[in-house]
This record gives structure tokens, sequence and C-alpha cells, in this order.
């Protein structure tokens, strides 16, 4: 999905729609689990959330690269990776088999929300060269190094 949108319909309104689909999935997946739904709905809700989530980040990952220069995405990668492992040495002990689905779920959509509203202000770089953003930051941060 995210392939086919990136190009036409830009970056920011495919990482948008993509965050707020896969947020709405899972609040659907929920409630569908919580009604004692039938198992193909959990299914269709399960895979496009999935579906989604992934193509939205897919997503982030190109337009990071044109809006960000190298050292600040470097530094920007290496704390999110730190950030995720620590999440996953923590998440255990956070949900376990006590945690209800409602609040697994209602945690997921509010998560997705607040991420497709961030991502809605970031600068759109669709059928920009690139480094167009990068360069100019650059081209600010040298300028004031030569000074």
């Amino acid at each position: 999905m995210a392939m086919f949108t990136i190009d036409h319909a830009g970056r920011i309104k495919t990482q948008t729609f993509s965050y707020l689909l896969g947020g709405v999935s899972c609040l659907l997946l929920l409630l569908v689990a919580s009604i004692n739904g039938p198992r193909s709905m959990l299914l269709v809700f399960a895979f496009l959330s999935r579906m989604a989530m992934m193509g939205a980040s897919c997503t982030t990952w190109v337009s990071t690269s044109e809006i960000l220069s190298t050292d600040i995405r470097a530094t920007g990668h290496g704390t999110a990776n730190s950030m995720a492992r620590l999440a996953g040495i923590v998440t255990p002990y956070i949900i376990n088999d006590k945690t209800s689905l409602n609040m697994i779920g209602l945690f997921i959509f509010s998560i997705s929300i607040v991420t497709a509203a961030a991502t809605w202000h970031l600068p759109e770089t669709a059928g920009m060269g690139m480094g167009v953003h990068g360069a100019r930051r650059d081209e600010a941060q040298y300028s004031n190094m030569e000074e």
C-alpha cells in the first residue's frame, strides 16, 4: 500500500493515513475480540493493522533520510534502537496474561493517533531532491562554524 502511495500522495499523507488506519484497525480488533466475534474478522483486522503499521514505519524511514542530515539521523536511530531494546526488556513485566485486551488495544490506538498527529506536522519531501531540507541545515551549520 505505502509503496504505491508514497510518491503519488506524498510521504506525510501516506504516513498519517497508515498510522490512523493501523490504530483504527487495532481498535476494531479489540471490539471484535471483546464481543467474541468471528475469527475471520479478527484475522482481517489483525492483518490490516500489521500492514498499515509496517507501511507507516517504512515511509518514516524514507522521510527521515530526506528531512534530517546524516549525523542527526544516526543519533536518532541509535537512540530509537536503545529505547526499543529497553521496551523489549520491560514489556513482559507490564503486559502479561492479567492485562486486559481492552487496555492493550486502547494503548496501541492512542499511540497511533499521537504518532499520526506528530507526523502530520513534518515537512513534505515528495518530489524534492535528496538532501534539500538537510542541505539548508548543513549550510547554516557550516557557515556558523566558519565565522
